[in-house]
């Protein structure tokens, strides 16, 4: 998240009231080990879309997977901005290997 990003979030928060209750954090998210959250909310900029504009299961997805299960250990709730022509599909059976994999531990 950049730092215009943040600003954005921020009034955000504030037109809504809700500012005491959020803190926006600029960090490498996969190396914060110890935070703990209600919600992790998170628009991956950096999906790799192909010609078609549509999401591939190629390397973008496993880096999605990786950020949606290093979510699910930070907080019980995960909201994410996904490109416009995702296919959903392929975000299911996404979120299905990594759940099975955590509920299996």
């Amino acid at each position: 998240m950049d730092s215009q990003r943040i600003s954005n979030a921020t009034i955000a928060a504030k037109s809504c009231g809700v500012e005491n209750n959020i803190d926006f954090i600029q960090a490498d998210f996969l190396a914060m080990q110890k935070l703990r959250a209600d919600v992790v909310f998170f628009a991956p900029a950096e999906l790799k879309l192909q010609e078609k504009n549509i999401v591939s299961t190629s390397r973008s997805i496993s880096d999605l997977g990786k950020m949606i299960a290093h979510s699910a250990n930070i907080a019980p709730n995960i909201c994410i901005r996904l490109p416009y022509q995702t296919q959903i599909e392929e975000i299911g059976e996404l979120f299905a290997q990594i759940f099975d994999k955590n509920h299996s531990k």
